[in-house]
């Protein structure tokens, strides 16, 4: 009996090609047709129940998946499909091949167990499906389009390359100056705005390759030190080794594979080179020096002259404990022998730092209509109190030199290292701290020094206080005592950080309570 049907096979290629082939008359389940099928969709549509139940069968199902609609039911001709049968095909195969909406035909005539030949090459072609011509404006589009990006590429290349030596001097600290800040904003924006993937890596690649430990990174991931984002935590843990220049971090970036952060921070490191070594050429005294380390043997000339003259800033940033790699060692005990005498002992201890003079720390922030009165809290509290260790009194107008050099990092380390900011509550302190905008009072009142940087430093203590959950272990405040009536009318006076002050009078049981507290 002969068996007529339709077996549709649809497989993914380049254009979502699919094939449709006509077999007629009866076919045992011949091997080749059987490779064909396998691995992709078949659907049986039309087919003779009577030619089942005679013997014929269906190579299609030995394919992997298999849907199969029309009058017979599944069950059955799974039962059939599961036989081995080994008739010989006794007519021809007719196949056409069709591509999208364009109908092209491929005819095949001859008999398969005649002309085996026939049958491999149909076999090729199933496995190896003619694709549809290519546009050639596209392909055009695709071949300007991959020049360019070698062109760039290379001429990437020559920036990197012409950067590397300049930099090479430069100690990476310099970003957390005043002139790198826009380089560490446009390295961290680059960093954080990239999720960690299979085509960009993302800070923590970038933190393995600048040398830090693994461990480390988890700590960054993991806490919140200050606020910041994790590219610049990272980036803060690695500017406190020694030899932290800026071409570490463009080899870092190299191989990363992240050229597109190169390019968008090359001008940037180039000009924050072109400053630091300018300043440090013109003026060898305003906060930049080059810096003399240890070298082994092994090191070449080269290496050894680099390192030698590495040009770093005055200050290096604060970091976090948590995050400090090199922690200062202790004095390592030697053993014990006859000849040591007791001198030894003595001459290490004397050797040792000594301890801080200071056992509390204190900033004073005040308006120039209060400097009379800051100048008579510093005298209280730097005075020599019996059996008492002194209190240390920061005031930035005896600072000047520092405080112009990097105003916001010097204000924020002095910060975080005192124990208590003191404002001197006065009129115009007030008015400056509820001023608002650049053309304010603030502006026109804080014209020296000592009074520039009160609305700043008030940002830092608000700062503070919410950090610590609203909870004011910091903030102390003197009010002259002629004016406290005035003052406590102010709106300003009603803010939670306000409400801890003392009289001018009062500063003495102040510092007692200072000393006596313990953290």
């Amino acid at each position: 009996m002969s068996l007529i049907f339709f077996l549709e096979v649809q497989y993914n290629v380049l254009h979502s090609n699919w094939a449709a082939w006509h077999f007629c008359d009866s076919f045992s389940s011949t091997s080749c047709l059987g490779h064909l099928c396998r691995g992709h969709h078949v659907e049986v549509s039309h087919f003779s129940p009577q030619a089942l139940k005679d013997g014929d069968g269906l190579v299609c199902m030995a394919g992997r998946r298999a849907r199969v609609s029309g009058s017979v039911v599944g069950k059955s001709l799974s039962n059939y499909a599961a036989t081995t049968w080994r008739h010989e095909v006794r007519r021809a195969a007719f196949v056409s091949y069709l591509m999208d909406s364009t109908y092209l035909k491929y005819y095949a005539l001859g008999c398969m167990s005649q002309h085996k030949e026939w049958g491999r090459k149909l076999f090729t072609f199933f496995r190896n499906p003619v694709r549809r011509a290519r546009n050639p404006e596209l392909e055009a589009m695709r071949k300007t389009a991959k020049e360019e990006a070698a062109e760039e590429l290379q001429i990437l290349e020559e920036r990197i390359a012409e950067l590397l030596p300049k930099i090479s001097r430069v100690h990476a600290a310099f970003l957390f100056d005043s002139l790198g800040s826009k380089t560490l904003q446009m390295l961290c924006r680059c960093l954080i705005s990239t999720k960690n993937s299979y085509n960009f890596a993302g800070w923590k690649e970038f933190g393995i390759n600048l040398g830090l430990r693994p461990l480390l990174i988890d700590c960054i991931a993991h806490y919140n030190f200050n606020s910041e984002d994790p590219a610049y935590n990272t980036l803060l843990a690695f500017v406190q080794h020694e030899n932290a220049m800026l071409s570490e971090i463009v080899n870092a970036l190299k191989r990363m594979g992240r050229l597109d952060i190169i390019d968008l921070t090359a001008d940037l490191m180039s000009g924050l080179a072109d400053n630091v070594l300018r300043s440090q050429t013109n003026n060898e005294e305003s906060g930049y020096y080059s810096i003399s380390s240890g070298h082994s043997d092994s090191m070449s000339e080269t290496e050894v002259c680099n390192r030698s003259n590495i040009i770093r800033p005055l200050n290096i940033p604060r970091v976090p404990f948590l995050l400090q790699e090199k922690i200062s060692q202790q004095l390592t005990p030697h053993p014990y022998s006859g000849t040591e005498t007791r001198n030894f002992e003595e001459e290490r201890y004397q050797t040792a730092r000594p301890v801080s003079q200071y056992v509390r720390k204190v900033m004073l922030t005040f308006a120039s209509d209060g400097l009379g009165t800051a100048q008579r809290v510093a005298t209280e509290f730097r005075k020599k109190r019996e059996n008492q260790q002194r209190i240390g009194v920061v005031i930035l107008d005896e600072h000047s030199e520092l405080v112009n050099r990097n105003p916001e990092q010097f204000i924020s380390t002095c910060f975080d290292q005192v124990d208590y900011v003191v404002p001197v509550i006065t009129e115009k302190y007030l008015n400056i701290i509820n001023a608002r905008g650049a053309t304010s009072e603030s502006s026109m009142l804080c014209t020296d020094t000592k009074y520039r940087y009160i609305k700043y430093i008030y940002n830092l203590m608000t700062t503070h206080y919410i950090r610590k959950g609203c909870i004011n272990d910091k903030i102390r405040c003197v009010v002259p005592d002629d004016i406290v009536r005035l003052t406590q009318r102010h709106p300003v006076m009603a803010r939670p950080m306000f409400q801890v002050w003392v009289r001018v009078s009062e500063v003495e049981q102040l510092s007692q309570r200072m000393l006596g507290c313990r953290f």
